[in-house]
């Protein structure tokens, strides 16, 4: 049946889906073909049409069917735009323009909410008309500028082009748009063929007037030819007597007409389209249609409210007739007053049976004979106020002699009428039978005195809040409850709530809340604002009255003081409170009992306790619980404490909840056929007894204990701790542990113990102790502290144990698995563990390390040679000679055979400052390597080859630097041995050129390969004065070297000192040559001095020693300083200075040998 019935439904939305499409279609169509009917037949090519009913389809359209139907429009103005053959600019701007027209007018429309669809009112024909004026603006600017963009039209048209839009769109919309939201109202089914005929007659004569007027039908025999302006007093004729129905199709197809007439140029607008451009049809069809609608809508409004005032009246006539009550309706003319309306005369005589003779008797005073003696007065006075004028608004009551013999209550209420100059001329009120309503009010009134002193008996007060008027209504109790003047209006939620305690507000709040959202009340208790200092307890109950669709209307309640009785609870509670606290304050369970076994109450601390729970103890017998040995021992008692008024005393193991439970009784007689029992559950006395025993035993153990007090003094040992420690008990008593201190522990180490005992419970390790003969020795302690009921520390239990052989143990242990048994140096796995460790804490650091691979040469000659007991002394030698090169926290390791790795840590930061440390360790292991060996009686003499990696970081694995440095220990042997290598090519490449350079610049030196070049000196009228030495290296396979590329070597090396030297002599022997030359015998030379070479304490001398070697003048040489060596030692290059000048040498500033 589900299946069946979804598919009903998947079809039922389906065929809706389809009925809505095909609607979306016949609008798009309908747009599509009134815009070809009004483009072929109603549009002059010239122009633009300035009637378009396009956009008042679309709006009425979207009005009556809703937003969604916007796809109808578009697609009808797309299709409609396609077929014009203009460009797709112009396609896209007209459909544009449409859309927008309608989405702005619709909108402009529902932000009106007294908008009708149905046109009724003439505010909604306004808001129509204003609405097509305003949303056409828009579209005609997109279109007409479109139709530019496009060059359809000129600059110069578009503002015509533009206005001739806007006045076509806006026509539409006032003339079709309310056609089809006054043809929406009307059910087409329900017309009569009576209607439909005279519709169709009245749109014959509409067109015969129509073709009459506009193209001269009918007009040649006619003396006075029919105008334009007759149609108005047609439209008139309309718009009053037949409706906006009738009206809005007439002004259409009069639109049409005209149009029409005016594009075949015949009859009243021939001339329209060459003269105006249809501008005075447009403003004619405009006011015709604007007096019609607006004239309609007028005489609309007029006739519903004539409608409205019949029906009005009619009903209030109906009501008179039907209900309890008189209108009365007279006027006053000078002194006396007549009946206007008779109705309330009938009503009069009917209701107390009076004739209209006898009621008007006495000068219309008649009536007042039926009036009760005792309220005649006052409806005489009453009555003569209205006819003296005294008042203009009177409510009075009096009673009446019914018909029926009945006294009954009439209210007469009324109101004046004045004329212009405020005197009254009328009086209209209302005559009403109240006498149930009286009765009713006065049988209230006696209840509500009764409910009143009820409520001041029994401190109860009601109370009622109107939600809708936030009314609140109290009674003179409620006032009273809480001091409040009964004079007084009752406070709003918000006073209300501050008479509430502070501490109350809030559940107050939360109630009030709750209630309102229909929730059900119990009774809330709370407390007043202390009032003279004293609060009061009050009860409060409600609940919520709703009407039929379960919306809130009003808050019912009542609230009773009842300060007495919780005071009297207090005072219970408290006694029941300290009952209880001393009932609680007993560990036992207490029971009491009729002789014959019967429970009459029960106290367990502890339901764990009882055989059973406690509430299934009531009313049960002993036998019917306890097992009946138990059962029958109790019997006895209750028995023996009855007869004998004696005490009595059992014991007694039980199973509950699946454990074993011993039990001590105590019997107490209670009254004459009543015992209490109190039974005390010793089953942890009987486990702490045998755990006791079982700690007795435990405490001569094989491990040493030591108990102190929470203070840490001893309380006592056993006799392993005088067996570890060696004191006696007696010895240790009353001290504190630390006696057993062996200093090689810190403060902190002891702070972190008793802390972590202190906040965790325990502690335990490894310590070191002093036994009582002073030796230290390792022990395994663990401290434990007692807490008591009170969760304080009152003990604390140490146990000790002497681990010293299982140190030497493990001390072996650690040499096996991480030393060399042969020399005793780290093996590869501790240098592999620190290795990495090392690799780890060099990229924290950014310290540099270097692995140093050493290897020994020919080593395998020695074993064959001298046999491998020599080559084991020669190996602990070696591992004796590196570990005195390196630091103590280096590591010193050997990987087996004659294979050594150096490990140095924490070398500079700076990489090539690294490279100079370890190249100097290597050099000097090298060298002590090199040194002879004495093996037993054999003088032996070895060398190394050491390869050397550096690292700083963890980018590289421990196999890799190994390898590394193993790699770059060959290349030493490669060298030819005894010689270190680097495994960084480019740090390699470095040293390499540098050593090489030195040798090479050794070699230089001693084979004088160096060149003297000499740089002229000239004055500034270019007379040459003398020259300048300049130094150049001609090296045999790199040719010309310049000084920059080994000065600095040779003065880091000291060769600077032999080069200087050669210099020196090699100038002055240049200028004894000079000397012997009349070209040349003036001129001075200047020589490079360096400042090793000046600082030398015989440079003066050997400065001298050549001027005599060479016979030259002092004066032609010249010795140029640095500016450094000048400021260093400043002393000393004065008087070395002051002596050279003193024989004749000059000096200047320059860079040596650089020629700067």
């Amino acid at each position: 049946m589900n299946t069946n019935v979804n598919i009903r439904i998947n079809e039922f939305i389906g065929s809706s889906i389809l009925i809505e499409w095909l609607e979306q279609l016949g609008v798009a169509l309908l747009y599509l073909l009134q815009g070809i009917v009004m483009q072929y037949y109603f549009t002059n090519e010239s122009i633009i049409s300035v009637l378009w009913p396009g956009s008042g389809l679309a709006l009425g359209v979207l009005l009556i069917r809703g937003n969604r139907y916007l796809y109808g429009v578009f697609f009808g103005a797309l299709l409609l735009n396609a077929l014009s053959n203009d460009s797709l600019l112009v396609i896209f701007g007209f459909t544009l323009a449409a859309v927008i027209e309608v989405l702005l007018a619709v909108w402009l429309i529902r932000r009106n909410d007294k908008f009708a669809l149905s046109l009724d009112t003439l505010s909604d024909l306004c808001w129509i008309g204003l609405v097509g004026i305003i949303a056409s603006v828009p579209s005609a600017i997109i279109s007409t500028s479109s139709l530019l963009l496009a060059s359809v039209i000129t600059p110069d048209n578009y503002f015509l082009s533009a206005v001739h839009w806007w006045m076509g769109d806006a026509l539409g919309i006032i003339l079709l748009t309310p056609l089809i939201l006054v043809w929406s109202q009307i059910k087409l089914a329900q017309l009569t063929s009576k209607q439909w005929f005279k519709t169709l007659l009245l749109l014959s004569v509409t067109f015969v007037v129509g073709q009459s007027i506009f193209f001269g039908w009918f007009n040649e025999p006619l003396i006075y030819k029919p105008n334009a302006f007759m149609m108005f007093f047609f439209i008139t004729w309309i718009a009053i007597r037949l409706g906006m129905v009738i009206l809005t199709m007439t002004l259409n197809i009069v639109a049409i007409q005209a149009l029409l007439s005016a594009l075949l140029k015949e009859g009243y607008f021939a001339h329209e389209i060459a003269e105006n451009q249809l501008f005075n049809y447009w403003l004619y069809i405009l006011i015709l249609s604007v007096v019609g609608m607006v004239l309609s809508a007028y005489v609309n409004e007029k006739n519903q409210i004539l409608k409205d005032l019949r029906h009005s009246e009619n009903l209030f006539r109906r009501l008179v007739t039907v209900s309890s009550q008189s209108v009365w309706h007279c006027q006053i003319k000078g002194l006396s007053i007549q009946q206007i309306d008779q109705t309330n005369a009938v009503w009069w005589c009917e209701f107390t049976g009076q004739t209209e003779a006898q009621r008007i008797a006495n000068e219309g005073m008649g009536w007042l004979n039926v009036v009760h003696d005792e309220d005649r007065e006052l409806a005489l006075n009453n009555w003569l106020s209205i006819r003296l004028l005294k008042s203009q608004q009177i409510t009075f009551m009096y009673r009446v002699h019914r018909r029926d013999g009945e006294w009954r209550w009439l209210l007469i209420e009324g109101v004046s009428i004045q004329d212009e100059q405020n005197v009254i001329i009328e009086w209209i009120g209302t005559l009403i039978d109240i006498t149930d309503r009286k009765q009713a009010q006065d049988k209230l009134k006696e209840q509500e005195h009764l409910l009143a002193d009820s409520q001041a008996i029994a401190h109860i007060g009601s109370w009622m809040v109107d939600i809708s008027t936030s009314k609140v209504i109290w009674s003179e109790e409620v006032f009273r409850l809480y001091d409040l003047p009964i004079t007084e209006p009752p406070p709003n939620l918000e006073l209300f709530l501050e008479l509430c305690h502070p501490d109350d507000r809030s559940p107050m709040q939360d109630r009030i809340t709750s209630c309102i959202s229909g929730m059900q009340m119990s009774g809330l208790e709370y407390r007043t604002c202390p009032i003279n200092g004293v609060s009061r307890w009050l009860l409060d109950y409600r609940t919520l009255e709703t009407d039929s669709n379960g919306k809130p209307l009003r808050m019912i309640g009542t609230v009773q003081d009842i300060t007495e009785r919780k005071q009297v609870e207090a005072a219970l509670q408290a006694s029941e409170n300290k009952n209880q606290v001393l009932i609680n304050a007993i560990p036992d369970i207490i029971l009491t009992n009729r002789r014959d076994g019967e429970y009459l109450a029960v106290h367990a601390p502890d339901p764990n306790m009882l055989f059973i729970p406690p509430e299934k103890v009531i009313n049960r017998r002993t036998e019917e619980i306890l097992p009946k040995p138990i059962a029958d021992m109790f019997m006895k008692a209750y028995a023996d404490a009855l007869d004998v008024n004696t005490i009595q005393e059992l014991s007694y193991t039980l199973q509950t909840n699946g454990q074993e439970r011993h039990f001590e009784a105590r019997v107490l007689p209670c009254t004459k056929d009543t015992v209490i029992s109190l039974i005390r559950d010793i089953t942890k006395r009987k486990q702490n007894e045998a755990e006791l025993r079982i700690a007795a035993t435990a405490f001569e153990a094989r491990e040493g204990i030591f108990i102190t007090n929470a203070h840490a003094l001893i309380l006592r040992v056993n006799k392993a701790f005088t067996s570890i420690t060696g004191y006696s008990n007696e010895e240790v008593v009353g001290k504190n542990p630390r006696l057993l201190k062996s200093h090689r522990h810190d403060v902190d180490f002891y702070r972190t113990m008793w802390r972590q005992v202190k906040y965790l419970g325990s502690w335990n390790g490894e310590i070191w102790n002093r036994h009582k003969n002073g030796e230290i020795y390792p022990q395994y302690l663990t401290i434990t502290a007692v807490k008591d009921e009170n969760n304080l520390i009152s003990n604390y239990v140490a146990i000790l144990s002497d681990i010293t052989q299982k140190k030497l143990a493990e001390q072996e242990i650690e040499r096996l698995a991480f030393y060399d048994t042969l020399t005793g140096l780290p093996n590869r796995t501790l240098l592999l563990d620190r290795l990495k460790r090392a690799l780890t804490t060099s990229e924290r650091n950014g310290f540099e390390n270097a692995l140093l691979f050493i290897d020994l040469d020919n080593f395998k000659v020695l074993n064959d040679t001298l046999g491998h007991n020599m080559g084991d002394l020669l190996l602990q030698q070696i591992a004796e000679r590196l570990t005195a090169c390196v630091r103590q926290n280096d590591t010193v390791a050997r990987l087996g055979g004659d294979e050594f790795v150096i490990l140095l840590e924490n070398l500079s930061q700076h990489n090539l400052e690294a490279i100079k440390q370890t190249e100097i360790i290597g050099e000097k292991i090298l060298a002590i390597l090199e040194q002879p060996y004495q093996l037993t009686n054999h003088h032996y003499q070895n060398t190394a080859s050491i390869g050397i990696t550096l690292f700083n970081n963890c980018l590289q694995s421990v196999d890799e630097l190994l390898k590394q440095a193993d790699i770059a220990m060959y290349q030493a042997k490669n060298s030819g041995r005894n010689a270190l290598r680097f495994f960084d090519p480019e740090m390699q490449t470095s040293i390499i050129a540098r050593v090489t350079l030195q040798a090479e610049l050794r070699v230089a030196v001693a084979e004088q390969q160096f060149k003297l070049y000499y740089q002229l000196q000239t004055t500034h009228d270019k007379h040459v004065v003398g020259a300048e030495v300049l130094i150049r290296w001609q090296h045999p396979q790199r040719g010309l070297i310049l000084p920059l590329e080994f000065i600095t070597v040779a003065e880091e090396t000291d060769l600077i000192i032999p080069i200087g030297q050669w210099v020196l002599e090699t100038a002055c022997a240049q200028i004894k040559i000079w000397e012997n030359s009349v070209q040349t015998q003036y001129l001075q030379l200047a020589v490079n001095v360096s400042a090793k070479q000046f600082r030398q304490v015989d440079f003066v001398e050997q400065v001298c020693q050549i001027l005599n070697h060479t016979a030259i003048k002092p004066s032609r040489l010249k010795l140029e300083l640095t500016e450094t060596l000048v400021i260093d030692d400043i002393n000393d290059t004065i008087f070395k200075m002051n002596k050279l000048k003193t024989i004749g040498v000059s000096f200047s500033m320059d860079d040596f040998g650089t020629g700067y």
